[in-house]
């Protein structure tokens, strides 16, 4: 993490000036694990016009059913013969 804190500094700054003003929310992802024990996951944003919330999580959530498709596949080609078609 302190990596790339020091290769983003600038935006690590900007966060700390929206962070002094309440207006950043952070939630963990890949690249701060360590952070999972005191950041959420997801947070829903409420639309305060009406409408519908807002969801919002970090990317990598989908990356297991992802990989779990990927490997899926590649069994299916090798059992199979490169036979896979992706729905059009």
């Amino acid at each position: 993490m302190d990596r790339i804190v020091h290769d983003h500094e600038t935006v690590y700054e900007m966060f700390a000036c929206l962070q002094s003003r309440n207006a950043l929310c952070r939630i963990y992802g890949n690249h701060n694990m360590e952070l999972r024990k005191i950041l959420p996951e997801a947070i829903i944003l409420d639309n305060c016009e009406g409408g519908r919330d807002v969801c919002m999580i970090h990317g990598h959530q989908a990356d297991f059913l992802i990989l779990c498709a990927e490997a899926l596949q590649e069994l299916w080609c090798a059992t199979c013969g490169n036979r896979w078609s992706a729905p059009a």
